[in-house]
């Protein structure tokens, strides 16, 4: 299966939590700026491109 199928099912199921919790909407920018900075590390090391070249945040 593709990374996009994974992307996908993910992106429901945070939704879905959301949905479920409305509490855990207050730590949202705070999880996706974590996820975002780790999201760069890997991106780096896939790539070989320095940490540098790539947006500082997401937001």
């Amino acid at each position: 299966m593709s990374s996009e199928y994974f992307e996908e099912v993910q992106r429901k199921e945070i939704t879905a939590l959301l949905s479920d919790s409305p509490s855990l909407q207050s730590k949202l920018v705070e999880c996706i700026s974590k996820a975002y900075k780790d999201a760069i590390w890997y991106a780096h090391i896939e790539t070989g491109l320095p940490e540098e070249d790539f947006p500082p945040d997401c937001l």
